[in-house]
C-alpha cells in the first residue's frame, strides 16, 4: 500500500525505479503475470513516473542511475520523480530538463523519429 512503487514484477523479473512498464517485458506474449509492490515512502532518489508516446526497452536501474533504450514518434514527454534536478543524456549528449522542486517532478521533452532507437541515461 502507498503512493509509491517499490518495484514491478513481470513473470518473475523485478523492475525498479519506474512506474512505466518496459515494453520488452510483455511484448509478443499472450499472458504475463504482473505484481506491483507499493510503499508509503519513496525508495528512490529518481524514478520514471510516466512516458507519453515513449516505449522503454532494456531498462535498468542501478545505484540511482536509469538506463534504457527508447522509441517514440514525434513529440514525446518523459516525467520523472526526483529529489533534485536530474541530469539526462540522450545518445551521450546532455539535454534540457525542466524541474519543479515543489512537486519533485522533472520533465524531459523529446522529438523522436519513428523506428529510431535512442539510448537514455538519467542520474
Amino acid at each position: 500500500r502507498g503512493p509509491y512503487i517499490e518495484h514491478i514484477e513481470v513473470d518473475g523479473l523485478t523492475i525498479r525505479g519506474t512506474n512505466k512498464l518496459p515494453v520488452d517485458t510483455y511484448k509478443n506474449k499472450d499472458r504475463v503475470k504482473i505484481i506491483v509492490k507499493r510503499v508509503s515512502v519513496n525508495p528512490y532518489p529518481i524514478s520514471v513516473s510516466s512516458g507519453t508516446a515513449i516505449e522503454l526497452q532494456d531498462y535498468t536501474y542501478n545505484n540511482g542511475v536509469i538506463k534504457a533504450n527508447l522509441y517514440g514518434a514525434g513529440f514525446c514527454r518523459l516525467k520523472l520523480i526526483a529529489n533534485k534536478r536530474p541530469a539526462v543524456k540522450i545518445m551521450g549528449k546532455k539535454i534540457r530538463v525542466s524541474y519543479d522542486p515543489e512537486s519533485h517532478i522533472a520533465t524531459v521533452e523529446l522529438l523522436l523519429k519513428p523506428d529510431q532507437l535512442q539510448q537514455i541515461e538519467i542520474y
